[in-house]
């Protein structure tokens, strides 16, 4: 995407659809009322204006729209050089208890997950790319878009001269984990939804999906 902050809303319907599938979000029903729409809405004009790291965008031309996306943000070590500011900032709208609640839960399972593992002391690394959103647009599915999009992402972070040092993933499904593997990704941490998620009942194919999976890349 060349333009992030001007052309965000390209990716809306994705991102929507991102909040009603992935494992963890798919917990919090209310994302998928209009009331919940247009509070992903807002949430993704923040988080997409939040620094300029790289968002890219798998575009179809004939059909002009989105078929699916990855959204990053930049990491350092030190952090007086990122953003005070939370990168997804959704305890600043207004919410019902019950959703405040469920969106809490799944921060705690996050803040767990990233917990265990530390990039920055594993890999002996300064600036690494989180990839924090991955997704692909209904209609889209079984024609590799997330693998070509992660891939262009992966061979473009190699070729740099000024790009990240490594790269990170929290994988919360199952098949973002095979695809990041079989791109040479390495698994550096897993957690088990069952024994720390509260909701894991609520988890959409949870017969799929039963871990989250921190997988990892060094370049430098």
């Amino acid at each position: 995407m060349e333009d992030k902050v001007t052309q965000w809303r390209n990716i809306l319907p994705p991102w929507q659809g991102f909040f009603e599938k992935a494992p963890l979000s798919s917990t919090i029903e209310e994302f998928k009322t209009e009331k919940g729409k247009m509070l992903l809405e807002n949430l993704l004009h923040d988080v997409m204006t939040f620094d300029d790291s790289p968002c890219y965008v798998a575009w179809d031309m004939k059909n002009n729209k989105a078929a699916g996306f990855i959204i990053n943000q930049s990491l350092y070590k030190d952090p007086a050089l990122a953003p005070s500011r939370p990168f997804i900032p959704l305890m600043k709208y207004k919410l019902d208890e019950e959703v405040e609640d469920k969106i809490k839960a799944v921060s705690s399972f996050m803040t767990k997950l990233a917990e265990g593992y530390d990039i920055f002391t594993a890999l002996g690394v300064e600036f690494v790319i989180k990839i924090q959103f991955a997704s692909v647009t209904d209609g889209y599915q079984n024609q590799r878009v997330m693998t070509r999009i992660l891939k262009q992402f992966l061979d473009d972070c190699r070729l740099s001269t000024t790009g990240p040092e490594a790269i990170i993933v929290e994988c919360t499904s199952y098949f973002t984990y095979k695809i990041c593997e079989k791109l040479g990704m390495n698994l550096a941490f897993e957690l088990d939804f069952s024994e720390n998620f509260v909701h894991y009942n609520r988890i959409v194919d949870n017969d799929i999906h039963k871990k989250a999976y921190v997988m990892v890349k060094k370049f430098k």
